[in-house]
């Protein structure tokens, strides 16, 4: 149960992706019946990015600085003399910083971010359920559906969604967008994503913000 004592507990690992299955539903039902709880929510997500982006920076910033002082500031060989500057990837103390803060403090990320992901903005093919007038269900109606594929992903994929589109962080681009194909979920309510090795992936259709892993269904 979602108390105002547990709930930012519960945001964060929402977040996170940290919950399972259960918990991720209980969460989004919150998020439709209680609005304040969504801003919260929202808010929060907000915040964690906006905190990445400010402490990759401050990192680089370091880095710079570190790489910078070690081109330009002489060593001291005695009193009145100086010898030669060496390069800064031959001083060992500053090679050994400036690894530790890249691996330690920006990780994988912080590689991507130097350059930036490559991304894909396409459609995709979309089965659509369909229903009559009565209520009852009708033939898909085959359509397309916006998806974006970035190289800022884990090896195993993870995605975000939300009314307007599908996100999918992948380690590579597709060589043929067009061989995924996406259908509604008519037991979830979500949406069913299949690859082109004919992996099925079950989606949620709004991650408010967040990201989620592509765990293909057994």
């Amino acid at each position: 149960m979602i108390t105002d004592q547990n709930k930012w507990a519960i945001i964060d690992a929402y977040l996170a992706g940290q919950l399972d299955e259960s918990g991720r539903q209980a969460v989004r039902q919150k998020m439709t019946d209680d609005a304040d709880f969504r801003a919260d929510v929202l808010m929060q997500s907000a915040l964690n990015q906006q905190f990445d982006r400010e402490q990759t920076s401050k990192d680089y910033d370091l880095v710079d600085r570190l790489i910078s002082e070690g081109l330009t500031t002489p060593v001291s060989s005695g009193p009145g003399r100086s010898r030669p500057v060496r390069p800064w990837w031959q001083q060992t103390w500053l090679r050994a910083v400036a690894t530790l803060l890249l691996v330690a403090g920006l990780g994988w990320l912080g590689f991507r971010y130097l350059s930036g992901p490559d991304t894909l903005s396409t459609q995709i093919p979309y089965a659509q359920r369909g229903f009559g007038v009565d209520g009852t269900p009708a033939p898909d109606k085959l359509t397309t559906f916006p998806v974006t594929f970035s190289t800022d992903g884990p090896a195993s994929g993870e995605y975000s969604s939300d009314p307007d589109g599908l996100h999918l962080h992948l380690t590579e681009l597709p060589a043929s967008e067009a061989r995924w194909q996406l259908r509604d979920d008519p037991q979830q309510g979500g949406f069913l994503l299949t690859d082109p090795q004919g992996r099925t992936y079950r989606l949620d259709r709004d991650t408010y913000g967040g990201r989620k892993p592509l765990v293909p269904i057994k």
